[in-house]
């Protein structure tokens, strides 16, 4: 099955609006960060996930397990409102 290219506007300030089913597919909320790379003249853009282990170390100052951590997170995306 093929998969035709979505499309987005570019806006006078610069912003593109990306389609819902992208947003949908990549679990995108407002206000998440996302990564853009250049590659000739393709732009690939990303969501920027923390570093996991990063996030881990972080709390463990707080005693939080992993189990708790992924639980949070989770419920802060929205994460479980998809499955």
């Amino acid at each position: 099955m093929t998969t035709l290219p979505k499309r987005g506007t570019l806006s006078s300030k610069g912003q593109i609006t990306i389609p819902a089913s992208i947003l949908r597919t990549l679990r995108l909320q407002p206000g998440d960060k996302l990564e853009f790379e250049l590659e000739g003249q393709t732009l690939k853009l990303r969501p920027s996930r923390p570093d996991m282990l990063a996030t881990l170390l972080a709390h463990q100052i707080h005693d939080e397990t992993e189990t708790d951590i992924t639980a949070r997170l989770r419920t802060e995306r929205g994460w479980d409102d998809w499955e």
